[in-house]
């Protein structure tokens, strides 16, 4: 709202100009002369003027558009490549989990042949030499 407002703004103080300038002025431009008025050519430079912008803009939103949709892609990539992460880590995870209940039931096992261990060796440690020799007390 405000660009047309302001747009209308301009096409008032433009009319009124070339309302008070109509008489005629001699123009030279690369190599052209030529006899114009004073407010045709006033408008023929703003309207040149407005059209070099709107080209300069034009370009620039197209820029700025194909940047968008590059950095778009590149972000859709990145999310996909953050739920595989994702998944991955969450594997890894459970195969951790799992490592670490073999390794608590490792350590039970560990811990009864350490027992088994220690009642061979008070077994051992009770019997005579001559009974580790032969076999067993009355052995042959």
């Amino acid at each position: 709202m405000l660009v047309l407002a302001t747009l209308l703004i301009l096409l008032a103080v433009v009319a009124i100009f070339a309302s008070q300038n109509a008489h005629m002025v001699s123009v030279s431009f690369i190599g052209w002369q030529f006899s114009w008025p004073l407010a045709g050519i006033v408008l023929l430079a703003l309207a040149a003027g407005s059209l070099a912008t709107f080209l300069v803009v034009l370009v620039r939103q197209v820029g700025l558009r194909l940047k968008i949709h590059d950095t778009s892609g590149r972000l859709r990539r990145a999310e996909n490549d953050l739920q595989v992460t994702k998944s991955e880590v969450e594997k890894l995870r459970s195969e951790l989990a799992a490592a670490r209940a073999e390794v608590e039931r490792s350590k039970v096992i560990l811990s009864e042949k350490e027992q088994d261990l220690v009642a061979l060796r008070a077994e051992l440690a009770g019997r005579t030499p001559e009974d580790k020799k032969g076999g067993g007390p009355g052995g042959s």
